[in-house]
């Protein structure tokens, strides 16, 4: 009988279908407690927290009246609840950090609390500061010729620097009255590099200080200015001189020319007092172990105390001649120089010359002297036959 039970075709069916609800109702509870897991987890993440910084604070003062300092340039604010809630807020950014009415409060000092306008109730914060004392004077302005710190000493051996080109010589300063008052300087600082050598070109930040160097709490309309400063170099041109160095290997000479197309002289940037003192650049060339004509490039060097010089390289013709091909190139009929004798007979000739010149002269003077006496002695001979003629006439 029972047999027959088991093996009929509906037994097997209706315990089919028993394992099949018994089968369906554990996975269902499986689902049913997982589900009940994910819940509980749910709820413990529905609140969350989240630290914006770098917040800038709004300051609600009438502005043109008033001039507000000890206000943070920005603040840290740490939000809490629920998720979907923060995360709105973070999206849509929909708070600002704000300070009270400060109108109704006046000059003076005050401490005041900050305030996150325009945050959903549903979220608690914490501000950091939270609280900040300030201090509220009368505003005042005035324009400020801007001036430029540059250290010359940045600048490289033989350089100098011209005058500085600001876009915006005069900037406007607005602040407190009595800030205004402790002004000393209003620059513009350029970076010291070292060793510069070409123009400088810069956006640089206005700084406001008092004596003693303290940067003060103003607003600088621009902000920023473009400097720039002319760099040029003290240079001068000088010849550049062939100068041989090195050992010669025996039995050869040597020559040194510039070669075709080479520079013969050259520039040197260097301080004034160092041009001055220059006139030529000698270039050494190294002949040691030469023996045969060559080109060689040479680097020309750099005088003490100057700071480049161009150009940097030359090229040069190295002449080399074995001693007996030099002797050989000397003709042995050539013509020799005048000797002595002729120098000695030039001489003779000229005291000749002088000799008969004086004689001459001596023989004009001797005309001249008996020119002179004969003269004398017809005028002698004249007053005697005078007298002798008075003398008959009175006998």
């Amino acid at each position: 009988m029972i047999e027959k039970v088991t093996s009929s075709p509906w037994f097997l069916r209706i315990v089919a279908l028993a394992f099949a609800i018994l089968l369906f109702t554990y996975v269902n509870n499986e689902n049913n407690k997982q589900f009940s897991t994910n819940n509980l987890s749910g709820g413990a993440t529905v609140n969350s927290s989240e630290m914006i910084t770098d917040l800038p604070v709004i300051v609600n003062i009438d502005q043109e009246e008033y001039f507000v300092t000890g206000i943070p340039e920005s603040v840290s604010i740490l939000l809490e609840g629920s998720t979907a809630v923060l995360l709105n807020t973070l999206t849509t950014e929909s708070f600002d950090i704000v300070t009270p009415d400060l109108n109704e409060l006046g000059e003076g000092t005050f401490t005041i609390e900050l305030i996150p306008a325009g945050l959903s109730s549903e979220l608690e914060y914490s501000l950091y500061p939270s609280e900040v004392t300030i201090t509220i004077q009368e505003r005042a302005s005035e324009n400020y010729n801007v001036s430029v710190l540059f250290n010359e000493n940045s600048l490289a051996r033989g350089y100098e620097a011209g005058s500085p080109i600001v876009d915006t010589e005069t900037v406007l300063i607005e602040g407190a009255a009595s800030t205004l008052e402790q002004i000393a300087n209003v620059q513009v600082r350029l970076t010291e590099d070292e060793n510069i050598n070409s123009d400088i070109s810069e956006t640089l930040p206005v700084i406001v200080t008092d004596l003693e160097g303290n940067q003060l709490n103003v607003e600088v309309t621009p902000s920023e200015v473009n400097v720039t400063i002319p760099v040029s170099s003290n240079n001068k041109d000088l010849p550049l001189a062939l100068v041989q160095t090195g050992t010669p290997v025996e039995g050869y000479l040597y020559d040194l020319e510039f070669a075709d197309g080479a520079e013969t002289m050259a520039n040197i940037v260097a301080e004034d007092s160092v041009l001055d003192s220059l006139t030529e650049l000698q270039v050494p060339v190294d002949i040691t172990g030469m023996t045969e004509s060559s080109t060689v490039e040479i680097s020309v060097p750099v005088p003490d105390d100057a700071t480049s010089v161009l150009p940097e390289t030359i090229e040069v013709e190295v002449t080399v001649t074995a001693e007996e091909e030099a002797d050989n190139s000397n003709p042995d009929d050539e013509p020799e120089p005048p000797t002595n004798e002729n120098s000695g007979s030039t001489s003779e000739s000229s005291e000749e010359s002088e000799n008969s010149q004086e004689s001459s002269e001596e023989s004009e003077s001797s005309e001249t002297s008996e020119s002179s006496s004969s003269s004398e002695s017809s005028e002698s001979s004249e007053q005697s036959s005078s007298e002798s003629s008075q003398e008959d006439n009175s006998e």
